[in-house]
């Protein structure tokens, strides 16, 4: 027996039915449609190549690399407040660390943005440019 969704995707339990497996895997073949061009297209050089082109894509090595990207961001973020002084002391999660930074570090006022709808990429741009850096 498998949970169905009578229409579309709503987890609503007056949208959900309970059908035998045959059943359900027929009703949901019944309303595929064929890919866009442009899904065929990331099918085609994400899922498809036997090398992965990103490597949240290659599913034998991701779950130990993201686990070290994850370490690795916490530990720059850790060593960030200590550098700005804060005591981490008594902290555990990330939420209280951010709490501690809001209460110790003041944050800059954000900066009146002005756009020119005729102008608005290129402002956009090097304004979101200039606070990643």
């Amino acid at each position: 027996m498998e949970i169905d969704h009578i229409d579309g995707s709503s987890a609503d339990l007056g949208n959900l039915q309970l059908l035998c497996a045959d059943y359900h895997h027929t009703k949901t073949a019944e309303s595929l449609v064929p890919a866009s061009a442009e899904q065929s297209a990331l099918f085609m050089t994400r899922v498809a190549p036997d090398i992965p082109r990103l490597l949240a894509d290659d599913k034998v090595t991701w779950q130990t690399s993201w686990s070290g990207l994850k370490s690795s961001r916490k530990a720059r973020f850790v060593d960030s407040l200590k550098t700005a002084g804060i005591d981490l002391s008594g902290l555990e999660t990330r939420a209280q660390m951010i709490a501690a930074r809001e209460t110790q570090v003041p944050m800059p006022s954000p900066r009146p943005q002005e756009y020119d709808e005729a102008d608005y990429g290129s402002n956009f741009l090097a304004d979101a440019t200039e606070r990643s850096a």
